[in-house]
């Protein structure tokens, strides 16, 4: 039944680019599979664009531009030469420019900023971290959520802040809470967040030292900003904790502690779908946060595991591996605004 749902909806996408019934079953294969693949992707990731043709026309063509890129760096990954692959998600009708936009802040505020507002403790090294941990494997990790890019919502840095104390909880207390992003968005504006246009998960902790944060099941997110109202709040927080910006500490405060948020530049990071990405040597300024739930080796590659909020049909069903011990900036996480984690009540 799906495939004849699909096969019916390529009919007028094949009107638009020439393409005649007689060609579909019997012309040249390469092109109507990619036209098949392209009618499966809309399927898959629900997209739509009304009856403008020139502009489904459009994203088709970025799309195959996409596609061709990706399977030229997934050639690389074959002969060994890069770590990672990349492929189709829900991005792939999207420039560059697009999908900055539609998944980043311009610029995150540096960490000099946060202090000079903030009072805050900074975390006591204690050498016991293992050497490898996935926090996932403790139950200690919440489902990746998506703050939902198509409509355009950068919270990125309420769903690393609430993904924190969730884990907290479950590390501490073996509660499973389930925390609302929403009521960050909406509320705290006054500790200089933005809502939907960006903002700081070390301002989000102070937000919730300060009034506790509901659940999501009170305070469902909904991806857009709106009138604050809070409900009784079922996590609250005495104070976040600075990690300093370098390895050894961060493999420390990850491994004692549990995950940390942590931001990072995302712009080369738009097809990623697997294995260990390489961050390039310098790259440019921080404009997203996520949450870090562990770290280890693979093949010999030494790398971080990072929790996204671009949903679970991106990367490693919402998950992806950073290289570490590179002697890169690893994509502005160890020199750009120190990670931090939550000490809940």
């Amino acid at each position: 039944m799906e495939i004849l749902q699909i096969l019916k909806a390529m009919i007028p996408f094949l009107l638009l680019t020439g393409h005649s019934i007689f060609e579909f079953i019997f012309g040249e294969m390469y092109v109507m599979a990619l036209d098949f693949e392209w009618t499966r992707f809309k399927f898959d990731y629900n997209k739509t664009y009304g009856d403008d043709i020139d502009e489904e026309y459009r994203r088709y063509k970025i799309y195959k531009e996409n596609k061709a890129r990706y399977e030229e760096h997934n050639e690389r990954y074959k002969q060994g030469l890069v770590t990672w692959t990349i492929g189709i998600n829900k991005f792939s009708d999207l420039t560059e420019e697009e999908y900055q936009e539609a998944v980043a802040a311009e610029k995150l505020k540096v960490e000099g900023e946060i202090q000079a507002r903030t009072k805050h403790r900074t975390h006591e090294f204690n050498g016991n971290a293992p050497a490898s941990i996935d926090w996932r494997q403790f139950d200690a990790v919440t489902e990746a959520r998506t703050q939902d890019c198509e409509r355009k919502c950068g919270c990125f840095w309420a769903m690393a802040a609430v993904g924190a104390i969730e884990s907290q909880y479950a590390i501490l207390y073996n509660r499973r809470v389930l925390l609302s992003p929403q009521e960050l968005i909406d509320c705290s504006m006054l500790y200089k967040n933005k809502g939907c246009t960006g903002g700081s998960a070390n301002e989000a902790f102070k937000y919730i030292i300060n009034n506790g944060l509901g659940s999501e099941f009170s305070y469902p997110y909904n991806a857009k900003n709106g009138t604050c109202y809070r409900n009784k709040p079922v996590a609250k927080l005495i104070d976040y904790v600075l990690v300093p910006n370098n390895e050894k500490h961060l493999i420390d405060a990850v491994g004692t502690i549990g995950p940390v948020v942590v931001s990072l530049n995302v712009q080369y990071m738009k097809g990623y779908t697997s294995g260990i990405f390489k961050c390039p040597k310098n790259s440019p300024p921080n404009n997203h946060e996520v949450l870090m739930v562990g770290y280890g080796e693979e093949n010999g590659v030494p790398y971080w595991l990072l929790k996204n909020s671009w949903g679970d049909k991106w990367g490693e069903s919402g998950y992806m591996k950073i290289r570490r011990s590179d002697g890169s900036t690893q994509c502005g996480i160890l020199d750009r605004s120190h990670p931090s984690y939550p000490v809940i009540e």
